[in-house]
């Protein structure tokens, strides 16, 4: 009777460990999910280096690219060997279909006119891509992860760091609606326990890290940690803390002349406040990305988009040079060898098994998560280039944009929004004329004057840049004007609204555009 309540005891551990790896693995599936393609090559690099259990399957003969059997029974060990036994997963099969990220169906039934055209490899080999012309350097997501292992974090708080960090948007802000949602996607949806209040600690950290400014609710936070940084040296630093702690609105609208006699300094006192607020980085995400020169290497598209003569599309997901991997056939034959062996192995057998079994499950799940990931861009990309089939058909004429949210993506292809987040973040695809970023292919929707198809956010900025290009620059058009104009194009569309999208273009008021070419 004790043997079997011990019996049972064991295999609630096991099973309990089981729980654990699975919901590690969830969170490192979407570390990798955010992962562009060249920052994989080099975490794929890295693990290969330090697992001896995985290797290349190139180097493997032909006809021996088959996992053995190592399933491993309970009845097979005795009480204590169970125990030096801790991560009996029963399945070492590399290619174990796995559910996706969120838990979801993830089926790639989108009907019949999408089932061909898509593939997981380029089908062509020798096909020429054009050389990409953006640039970039060192990720901020790769800065942030460096500087994780600078603070004396446990494994429970390092993990609830990783989800922060692919939390973050684009300019490295984590508002505080977003620390409840992190909260509940980490209970809830991956099964790590945590609470409100932890994360928003673990957030504080994060607003330690470099670049100073990420992890902010908000730009003026954001500013206001890079000014209060024990490293900024400034006889002015107080004072500017003061402008964005008591006149940021003023700040913001520029109101100079109104902050100066707030402040009650002279010119040249102002001067250098100013000069040290314009100096603070007020998207501390895009720091690195942006800094860098024409010198740097070519960013290798994740996606590449093609279109054949009879207007289909083929989305195949680049593998980056990332070699195929598989289980090392001497750690499987080591496993195989010692099952069913219950009590004739001294203690040294047993703790090398332990060892070339943990490296094996390590091996499993990290093949495991790489195939999730790969068909999960896939899936998303499909999805992108499925609801914007007329831009890529109409050499990529932004005009023929349509409006699409991460919610639609999200809905259609079965996954969180949170997912196709980070799916779509730091992510190219190639097409025949350029790269694209993913996020390029988001926009919200206005309702045309015509009262027929939405309109995209970004179809409304190419109008209303053609309509300035061909303005008489003598009598530039004001927003009013702009906005009828507008409307003869059937786009309803608010003369503030004019404004804002005018200026996120960089176009001045027709006041500054007069008599400029």
């Amino acid at each position: 009777m004790q043997r079997q309540t011990n019996r049972a005891d064991q295999t609630e551990r096991q099973r309990s460990t089981i729980r654990q790896k699975n919901r590690q693995d969830q969170v490192m599936m979407s570390v990798y999910i955010q992962k562009p393609i060249e920052e994989l090559r080099q975490e794929v690099e890295k693990t290969v280096e330090e697992n001896e259990a995985l290797e290349l399957k190139e180097d493997v003969l032909a006809g021996d690219d088959k996992a053995l059997d190592t399933d491993v029974s309970d009845e097979d060990w005795g009480e204590d060997e169970r125990q030096d036994s801790d991560t009996d997963t029963d399945d070492y099969e590399v290619d174990t279909y796995a559910p996706d990220p969120d838990g979801e169906s993830s089926s790639d039934d989108y009907g019949e006119d999408y089932d061909e055209p898509y593939f997981p490899r380029q089908t062509d080999p020798n096909e020429e891509h054009r050389e990409p012309t953006v640039t970039y350097g060192k990720s901020f997501y790769e800065t942030l992860m460096e500087q994780v292992n600078e603070f004396n974090l446990t494994d429970h708080e390092k993990s609830i760091m990783v989800y922060i960090i692919g939390s973050l948007d684009d300019s490295g802000f984590l508002s505080k609606n977003k620390i409840y949602l992190v909260a509940e996607e980490l209970d809830f949806k991956h099964g790590i326990e945590t609470s409100d209040e932890e994360v928003a600690r673990l957030v504080g950290i994060l607003k330690q890290f470099e670049p100073r400014g990420v992890g902010a609710e908000n730009l003026q936070e954001c500013l206001l940690l890079q000014l209060r940084d024990e490293e900024k040296k400034s006889p002015y630093k107080e004072k500017a803390i003061k402008v964005v702690e008591r006149y940021f609105d003023d700040f913001m609208n520029m109101h100079w002349d109104k902050i100066q006699q707030r402040l009650k300094v002279d010119d040249n006192t102002f001067n250098g406040v100013m000069t040290l607020l314009t100096r603070l980085n007020p998207k501390p995400g895009s720091a690195f990305n942006d800094s860098v020169g024409s010198s740097a290497p070519a960013i290798v598209p994740d996606f590449y988009v093609h279109v054949d003569d009879y207007g289909n599309l083929t989305v195949t997901l680049n593998d980056g040079d990332i070699p195929e991997l598989r289980v090392a056939s001497s750690f499987l034959e080591t496993v195989k060898l010692y099952k069913g062996r219950k009590y004739d192995l001294t203690e040294e057998q047993r703790g090398f098994y332990t060892y070339v079994k943990d490296k094996v499950d390590s091996a499993n799940s990290f093949l495991n998560i790489l195939k999730r990931r790969n068909e999960t861009l896939l899936l998303v990309m499909r999805s992108i280039a499925r609801r914007q089939r007329d831009f890529f058909i109409n050499d990529e004429d932004e005009n023929f944009l349509h409006p699409m949210t991460l919610k639609d993506v999200a809905e259609e292809v079965g996954v969180d929004i949170s997912t196709v987040s980070r799916v779509t973040a730091n992510k190219y695809v190639q097409a025949y004329y350029a790269n694209y970023p993913l996020r390029f292919f988001f926009s919200n929707a206005i309702k045309g004057t015509d009262g027929e198809d939405d309109v995209s956010t970004r179809k409304l900025k190419v109008a209303l840049k053609e309509i300035i290009d061909s303005e008489n620059k003598d009598k530039p058009l004001s927003d009013e004007a702009l906005k009828k104009a507008m409307e003869e194009r059937s786009f309803a569309i608010a003369r503030r609204t004019i404004a804002k999208y005018r200026e996120q273009m960089g176009i001045p008021p027709a006041r500054l555009r007069k008599g400029k070419k």
